[in-house]
Order: C-alpha cells, then sequence, then structure tokens
C-alpha cells in the first residue's frame, strides 16, 4: 500500500461518518412510507453519478485523491448503502475506473469476502461484474465494473409506473440473474429497485429491425446483503428492506432462493403498479398485515393487466414458500412464456376410467413410487459416502503446482496435450484466467514438460496476455499447419474494447523447439458478447485433408433469437488457419447457447471423417429446460449443416451439453461405430442436483437418444458430470470414465469441497462398472475439486493418468487453487488405507 499524505486521515473520517439511512430504528419501528422512499433516493445518489453522460465521466489522471486503499486510489464518494459506503475509484495496475464499495467492519466480514470471490465467478449479463475483494486498513472492500445508467428507483421516480411488456423484460432479466447468484450458492437478500441498474444505451449500438432502440442492459447490483445458502444466518435477516421481504424473513428466518423470488414479485408489482403489494407505517403493522393477508390485488390497483400476467406476479408473492415458484429458473420461464420467447406448456387433461381392481392399485402405487421420488429429487441435504476405493492410485497427489497466485484463483483450464517440445513426453497447458503481473498484463497459460517423473516443477513456457480488462478462455493444441509440431490456440475474452470486439483467438506455432513465444495468427470475436472461445476444441481432422482443425464456441451469440450460440470452424492448412472463419454452424432455437459444449467425437458413422458433438444446455422441449446434444458429420467440406437427430435431456434443469461434460468413448459394444459419454450435472435423483453419467450408442445415422448405461452422482448439489474425460486409467485395454462432482461433500460441513470418481470399463456387454473403482476428494468446504480435469498418459507406462484442477483452494485463509497430477495404476489393491471422513494430507 502506498503511504498516505498527512490530508489522508482526515478524509478517510470523512467518508466513514457517511451513515445508512435504511438501517432499522430502535424498538422494532420502520420509518413511514414516505421516508422508506426517501432513503431510497439516497441510494439513487449512487445512480446520479452513473447517469453522468460519458464525457462528464471522462477519466482524469490528475484529480485529487481522497485516500488510498491498496491499489485504489479513491476519487470520490457515489452515495451509501445499507452496508458501507461506495466510491469511484481508479485502478491504477489494469488503468481503468471502478465501483468500490467498502463495508464497515463487523462479524461475518470475512465470510462477505468469501461470498463476494464466488460471486466473481458469476459470469452473467445481467449480474454486476465483481473485479476484486480484499480486506484492508480492518475494513472489508469490493469493487465492481461502474455502470454507466440510473437505477430502477430513479426512472420510476422519474417517469411513474412501466408498460407491462417492459416490466416483464426487466424482471425477466433480473430472475435470469438470481438463477445464475444461486447457481454460485449465494442468495442476494436485499432485491429493491434502488439495487437494480438500467444501464444507458450506448451511441452507435444497432438498432432493432423496427427502428426502435435496443433494450437497455438490467443490471443486478449491491450484493451487501448477499449469504450462502449454505450457511443459514439467522442475522442475516434483519438486512432486508421490509417492504420487499417475504413474510418468513420479517418473522427473523434466514433468507432464501424463494425469499428473492418474493423480493422479485414486489418489484414486478411496483414497477407496473407504482405502489408496493403491502405498505405500513412501521415494521410491527406490517408484520400484522402480513399475517392478516391484507395484500391488495395487482387487479385493483392496475386495472386491464392480462390474466398470465397476474398469475406470475400471484404466485411470486405467496405467503407459503411452497406456493411460490420453485427456483429464479422457473419464475424467468414463467416470465419468458409471457414475452413469446418460450412454446407455453399446455396441460393435456386424459379421463382415465378405471374399470379394474388391479388397474387401481396399480395407478395408487405409482402415485406412491412417483411421490416418493419426486421427495427425494428435492431434498438438499442428502449425503452418500462412497464406498473404500479398489484401485491402488495413492491419495497423495503425484505432483502438485505451485500455488503462486495468492488472492487470486488459479486452476481454471487444463489439458494433458500432444508434445509440445519434441522431447517425446507428453505435456501439460495450464490456464491460470486471473492472474496479474505488470500492469496491463491479465491471465497467462503455462506449460509444465512432462518427464519420467511427473511434470516438470515450474512451467517452461509462459505467455502473459497483454489485455486490459481482458480474461483467458481456453485453449486446443493440435498440429494446424501439418508440419508435425504440435501447435496452441488461446482464446480470451475482453470485457470492453474500443471497437466493441469482445474477445479473440492467438495462435502459437510449434517448433523443433518447442512453442514459438510470438502468435502468428490472430482472429478477433465478433462485436457484442458472445461468450467468445469458452469452449475451444481441436476435433482432429473433419475435412479429410490430414491437418488437424479447430472449433470456437460462442454460446451467447445472438442474431435473429436471442443467445442462440454458434459455433466457428477454422481448417488447417500448410499455411495456417485463414483470415476468415471456414464454417459457421448455427442453431435455430432462441436461448439455448447452443456451442456451450463441442467434443470431437470420432468417426461415428464410419465414413471416414471425424465427427463434432455439439451441445445446447438451455435448449427448451415439452418437457422444460432440458439441454440437448447434436451430433454434425464430418466430411469433404466440413460439417455437414444438417445434423443427426439430437439427444435431449429428461427433466428440466439438467443442462445436458455443458462445456466439458461430454466425452468421446470410442466403441465400447463392439459394433463398429463409436459412442459417447454425458455429464448431466443438474440430474435430481436421491438429492436434487446429483448429477449423472449416460452413456449413448453410436450408429449409421449417429447416436441412440436413449442411454444405455447411466450412474446417478454421490449426495445433493454433487453434480457428478461437471467434467468427464476418457481414458485406460488401469492399463486393462478398456476405456474408463473420470467424472468430477465439484459440488460433492460428505455433511454440510464438507459441502462444495469436491471430488472425482473412476469408473471402470466393462466390456461390450455392461459398460462401465457402476461403483466407483477409485476416488479423491479435497476435505476443503467450497473448493471445487473436479471442475476442471484431463486425462492423457504422461509416463507411457499404458496407464492414464488424471490432472484435476481446484480453483477454490485455500492454503489457510488464503485463496489459491492448484492443480494436481495422480499416476494411473493396475493394481487393484489400496495402497494406503486412510479415514474416508477427513481430508486428505495434500
Amino acid at each position: 500500500m502506498m503511504p498516505r499524505t498527512p490530508e489522508e486521515p482526515g478524509r478517510v473520517e470523512d467518508a466513514l461518518r457517511l451513515t445508512d439511512s435504511l438501517e432499522l430504528e430502535a424498538e422494532g419501528t420502520i420509518a413511514p412510507l414516505e421516508r422508506t422512499l426517501g432513503g431510497l433516493g439516497v441510494l439513487a445518489g449512487i445512480a446520479q453519478a452513473f447517469r453522468a453522460p460519458a464525457a462528464d465521466r471522462a477519466i482524469d489522471t490528475g484529480r485529487a485523491v481522497l485516500f488510498q486503499w491498496g491499489s485504489l486510489e479513491v476519487r470520490r464518494p457515489l452515495g451509501q448503502g445499507s452496508f458501507g459506503e461506495v466510491f469511484a475509484a481508479w485502478e491504477q495496475r489494469l488503468q481503468r475506473e471502478v465501483a468500490l464499495k467498502l463495508r464497515r467492519p463487523e462479524a461475518g466480514t470475512l465470510r462477505w469476502l468469501d461470498e463476494a470471490r464466488s460471486l466473481a465467478r458469476v459470469r452473467h449479463h445481467n449480474v454486476v461484474t465483481i473485479f476484486g475483494a480484499d480486506l484492508l486498513d480492518n475494513r472489508a472492500g469490493m469493487w465492481t465494473e461502474l455502470v454507466d445508467g440510473e437505477t430502477l428507483e430513479a426512472t420510476l421516480g422519474a417517469s411513474g409506473p412501466f408498460e407491462p411488456h417492459e416490466a416483464i423484460r426487466i424482471a425477466r432479466d433480473l430472475a435470469s440473474a438470481l438463477d445464475a447468484v444461486h447457481r454460485a450458492g449465494l442468495i442476494h437478500g436485499d432485491l429493491k429497485a434502488s439495487n437494480v441498474m438500467l444501464e444507458h444505451t450506448v451511441e452507435g449500438a444497432p438498432q432493432a429491425i423496427d427502428g426502435a432502440a435496443p433494450p437497455r442492459r438490467v443490471v443486478l447490483m449491491d450484493f451487501g446483503a448477499s449469504s450462502s445458502t449454505a450457511t443459514g444466518d439467522e442475522g442475516a435477516a434483519r438486512f432486508a428492506t421490509p417492504v420487499y421481504a417475504s413474510p418468513q424473513v420479517l418473522s427473523g428466518s434466514a433468507p432464501t432462493c424463494s425469499a428473492d423470488v418474493y423480493a422479485l414479485g414486489v418489484l414486478l408489482y411496483r414497477m407496473v403498479s407504482g405502489h408496493y403489494p403491502l405498505e405500513a407505517g412501521t415494521l410491527e403493522e406490517l408484520r400484522e398485515r402480513h399475517v392478516r393477508d391484507e395484500r391488495v390485488s395487482l387487479a385493483r390497483r392496475r386495472p386491464g393487466l392480462g390474466r398470465d400476467f397476474l398469475r406470475v406476479v400471484e404466485r411470486a408473492l405467496a405467503p407459503a414458500e411452497a406456493d411460490r415458484y420453485a427456483s429464479a429458473a422457473a419464475m424467468r420461464d414463467a416470465l419468458a412464456r409471457l414475452l413469446g420467447e418460450r412454446v407455453p406448456i399446455v396441460p393435456i387433461r386424459t379421463l382415465v376410467v378405471v374399470v379394474a381392481t388391479v388397474v387401481a392399485v396399480a395407478a395408487i402405487a405409482a402415485a406412491g413410487w412417483a411421490f416418493y421420488l419426486n421427495r427425494e429429487s428435492h431434498d438438499t441435504e442428502r449425503y452418500i459416502v462412497p464406498p473404500a476405493p479398489a484401485l491402488a492410485i495413492p491419495r497423495t497427489p503425484w505432483w502438485s503446482s505451485n500455488t503462486d497466485s495468492a488472492g487470486m484463483p488459479r486452476g481454471w483450464g487444463a489439458r494433458l496435450g500432444p508434445d509440445l517440445n519434441g522431447d517425446g513426453w507428453m505435456d501439460a497447458v495450464l490456464v491460470d484466467q486471473n492472474y496479474v503481473a505488470a500492469p496491463g498484463f491479465f491471465g497467462r497459460v503455462m506449460v509444465y514438460t512432462g518427464e519420467p517423473r511427473g511434470l516438470s516443477p515450474c512451467p517452461t513456457w509462459t505467455y502473459l496476455f497483454p489485455g486490459h480488462e481482458s480474461t483467458l478462455q481456453s485453449t486446443a493444441v493440435g498440429d494446424f499447419n501439418g508440419d508435425g509440431h504440435a501447435d496452441l490456440v488461446l482464446t480470451w475474452h475482453m470485457n470492453a474494447s474500443p471497437d466493441g470486439r469482445m474477445g479473440g483467438a492467438l495462435l502459437f506455432e510449434g517448433t523443433e523447439h518447442g512453442l514459438s513465444h510470438i502468435p502468428s495468427w490472430r482472429s478477433p470475436g465478433e462485436s457484442g458478447y458472445c461468450a467468445f472461445g469458452e469452449e475451444t476444441v481441436c476435433p482432429g481432422d473433419i475435412n479429410g485433408d490430414g491437418i488437424d482443425d479447430l472449433l470456437i464456441g460462442e454460446h451467447d451469440w445472438s442474431w435473429a433469437r436471442r443467445n442462440q450460440g454458434r459455433v466457428i470452424v477454422y481448417f488447417g492448412s500448410k499455411q495456417g488457419f485463414m483470415a476468415w472463419p471456414s464454417q459457421i454452424i448455427t442453431d435455430v432455437a432462441q436461448g439455448d447457447r447452443f456451442g456451450h459444449g463441442i467434443c470431437g467425437v470420432g468417426d461415428v458413422n464410419r465414413d471416414g471423417f471425424r465427427d463434432v458433438a455439439i451441445g445446447a444446455p438451455q435448449w427448451t422441449g415439452p418437457r422444460g429446460e432440458t439441454g440437448r446434444i447434436r451430433l454434425y458429420l464430418g466430411g469433404r467440406r466440413g460439417l455437414t449443416p444438417a445434423p443427426c437427430a439430437p439427444i435431449c435431456g429428461e427433466r428440466a434443469d439438467e443442462w445436458l451439453g455443458s462445456r466439458g461434460t461430454l466425452a468421446a468413448i470410442g466403441d465400447v459394444n463392439g459394433d463398429g461405430f463409436a459412442d459417447l459419454a454425458a455429464g448431466v450435472q443438474g440430474h435430481d435423483g436421491l438429492g436434487m442436483d446429483v448429477g449423472q453419467l449416460r452413456v449413448y450408442l453410436g450408429g449409421s445415422g449417429g447416436w441412440n437418444p436413449r442411454p444405455v448405461w447411466r450412474v446417478d452422482g454421490l449426495g445433493s448439489d454433487g453434480a457428478l458430470g461437471r467434467a468427464l474425460a476418457a481414458g485406460d486409467v488401469n492399463g486393462d485395454g478398456l476405456l474408463d470414465l473420470v467424472a468430477g462432482a465439484p459440488g460433492f461433500g460428505i455433511a454440510s460441513a464438507s459441502k462444495h469441497s469436491g471430488a472425482v470418481f473412476v469408473f471402470l470399463g466393462a466390456g461390450p456387454r455392461r459398460y462401465f462398472d457402476k461403483r466407483p473403482a477409485w476416488w479423491t476428494w479435497s476435505g476443503q468446504a467450497d473448493a471445487s475439486l473436479g471442475e476442471v480435469l484431463s486425462v492423457g498418459d504422461l509416463d507411457r507406462d499404458g496407464c492414464a493418468d488424471i490432472l484435476i484442477q481446484i480453483p477454490m483452494w485455500r492454503r489457510g485463509s488464503v485463496l489459491t487453487g492448484r492443480e494436481l497430477l495422480f499416476q494411473g495404476s493396475r493394481r487393484t489393491q489400496p495402497a494406503v488405507r486412510r479415514s474416508r471422513s477427513s481430508p486428505f494430507p495434500w
């Protein structure tokens, strides 16, 4: 930290004297509604700075500094919120202006920092981007993007209630944002109009076909009241704004995902009516009105609203949690149907006449069984300890990385790939997305050289990405110019750029001395946020010219339909990649995020060309948002435009086809056609989101959509299959499945420790064993072991080795992340027996 000037302590004291205008008054009372709204107006002062024209907010490097906080120069106050003060600050290292929120020291501050770091993992268009969080000078701070816009509260005050269609659109985006936050294990806890920003339209942005201005971006802000879904913190309940709080929160219960859904219902009610469902002068009076259910119906507040609209609001505002939407995602889908973005699910009523006692008994038994399964699938606290490993892979890793990214977690991209330096040993490519070096360099890619003892202790090739406000995404390795040396492709995403480009790709050619340090080819991404390159894959040679090809996903790309997604194909050649894509593969469904998952699957139909599987995890069908996988066959001209019949998910929210969940497994049943394994991280079984692995057999027309083998995850939130790879771990000639379960834990205190399981190949009749032959876990809550993994025979002993990343690993109280390498083994007896209920020594 830089030394302070003599005047600086006084400025800090001035900043600390900013008080909160919305705190609960003594003796259980709240200010009258007018004063409450006035307090919200104070919070809207934050938006006043955001509403300033871009020219007025031009960066002035000579502007006076209020005080220094870590590496940030605090320039001016923006306002005050329920949990502290908000300032505009200058981040010298990356040369950008950010919003800095400083929280008063209190119990739970360290956990709030952890939850801020968890929130930083949420990448969603409608959630404010978190750049960092730290604890300095006994104050917790979090710095985020500085949104150019105004609060929803300010817009309502200036323009009055919204038209129903615009209110639905805003609520739909907020529900989508809440769903992303809930999936990260967090609860917002204080959703209200002053915590939502409407971003100003960027000058020169393309207009709609009818000439109308594009819709303004909706941004969910102010996570000061956020809490973990796993903590059950009763104290967090007092931070909610009373008029938005659910009856349960007002009664003293901890906020839940359902409480966020209720708050969104209140906000939607207010956006179209200008009122709250329940209004009172004191907190006690508000509680009593909740008990008496004196809510004024929205139909009375604003006549003429459609029946379907009213049903959505009434369900979100249901007093009992069980009567509300089960999740923010369910409310998002209901709102999307009102906008015509999804096909409404129309229930089909079938009249069944029971003519025999046997049929009646069978129906009752089936209903009872279905009720039991439904109850079990909603269990969020089911924990199962796996059986003792039967495969002798030591739990102590063969190799581990040096955790040199203190406070910035590493471990979000790894692959054991081909020999990059020509020494005959397989090497490893690791991506450290959050690494910060000198000013202007953000993220790095490292190559660790393979050797008989594992991987080199330090990287032998490193590339620091020179990009302001950029994040590295993924890598692909292949011989893209046919010279016999493996090349490396790196993709990156930029938060903002002068020309609107939001990402790109770089090619580093391989030579007899290793990888070049200067890229020989660059490809700019598309304008606007498209999630360019979050999935980058080399499927081999898909057009039969003998040279490897490249596929890059853009799962948030929008054209005729929002977030329909696409995949960009570059053919390799002796001259390398061309400047423009060789092919662009798109899907027609709206919002399905086509290209989220991509996998080269070999020659499925035996025509001599390699084929590709492409996933769309948010594809919606008759059973809801299940996701699906489509097979594209290779040919002389590349991938065929018309895919084979798809594989669809079986239940809503399964997310079939997500990134990292697809694995080529060769011909497991011996019929000559390549087969596919898929991880289904959102599958509900004996517990919610336990995850599942499935195997689909190939044929002349593609894959059979019915899986021939499946196995459920162990425990609620385990998400088995979030990462999936195949390799012969025990050297018996059969491919085995290696699956990550980053949410795995053996008790509530160890939730999201994460685990990796190995399921051995069992031949053409049984495909794979359903009992894991080996497993390991971190034993550290929220470490997320198994989020990313890769498999390859590094030491050339015939047994595939397993490289695992732990992105949220902590060394003491410092969040670092790390990578671990485990050596495959032919032995079938455990080398070391350890307690299954204690963390492993690494």
